[in-house]
C-alpha cells in the first residue's frame, strides 16, 4: 500500500459554511504538526484559525482513523480553507505559512532519517 511508504501527509480541501468564510481549520490526527501550521498561519494571515479540534465542526476535524491524512507513519494535517482563505490576497499568506512548516517537517524528517538519503 503506498500510505504505508509515506511518513507525513498534508491535505489540503476547500470547504464552506455559514460564519466560516474567513476561516481556516486545521484538524488531522498530527495534533502537534496541526498546531504548528496554525501558528504559522496566524503569523502569515488576519483569517480566523481554528486548530483545535473542539472549535472545528465534527466533520471536518479530520480524525477519523480511516482518513487517508492519518494512515501513514506520522500521521498528518488536514487543512480546510474557507472561500476568504483562498482569494487572491488572503492565498499569499496560506502559502507562505503552510510552505515555511512543511520545509521545516522535511528538514526534521530528513535529519531523522540520516539525511536526505534515508527517506524513501
Amino acid at each position: 500500500m503506498f500510505l504505508e511508504q509515506v511518513s507525513l501527509v498534508v491535505s489540503i480541501h476547500g470547504f464552506g459554511r455559514p460564519g466560516l468564510e474567513d476561516s481556516v481549520l486545521v484538524g488531522g490526527g498530527n495534533r502537534r504538526l496541526a498546531q504548528r501550521m496554525g501558528r504559522a498561519l496566524r503569523r502569515h494571515t488576519s483569517l480566523r484559525i481554528a486548530d483545535d479540534t473542539a472549535e472545528i465542526p465534527a466533520g471536518l476535524r479530520g480524525l477519523d482513523p480511516a482518513n487517508p491524512v492519518n494512515l501513514t507513519a506520522e500521521g498528518g494535517a488536514q487543512i480546510e480553507m474557507s472561500p476568504g482563505a483562498r482569494n487572491p490576497v488572503a492565498l499569499t499568506g496560506v502559502e507562505a505559512a503552510l510552505v515555511s512548516v512543511i520545509a521545516n517537517e522535511v528538514r526534521s524528517l530528513c535529519a531523522s532519517a540520516g539525511g536526505a538519503a534515508g527517506l524513501r
